[in-house]
């Protein structure tokens, strides 16, 4: 299994030239981002996407399922997702 690391700056960097510069990549990734990515070569982006919207959808769930994250939540926001990672 490859390591999984975060996104960098260049990655989003190159995300954002893409996204700007080619309308068709553009309108394929706001369709699927991870395929898009892909599609164009970007592999480790990709990789990078899915991992960050798996974390995202978890997030999500957590939030809609737990009662007592969410009102930690609203207490400090900032304080629990810092300690969530």
């Amino acid at each position: 299994m490859a390591e999984e690391r975060s996104l960098t700056g260049g990655d989003l960097a190159k995300l954002a030239r893409e996204l700007e510069t080619d309308p068709i990549f553009r309108q394929r990734f706001d369709a699927d981002p991870v395929a898009a990515a892909e599609a164009a070569g970007m592999h480790e982006l990709a990789l990078g996407l899915e991992r960050e919207m798996r974390e995202l959808v978890a997030l999500a769930e957590r939030i809609a399922y737990d009662d007592v994250y969410r009102a930690e939540l609203d207490t400090d926001p900032t304080a629990v997702l810092v300690a969530a990672g």
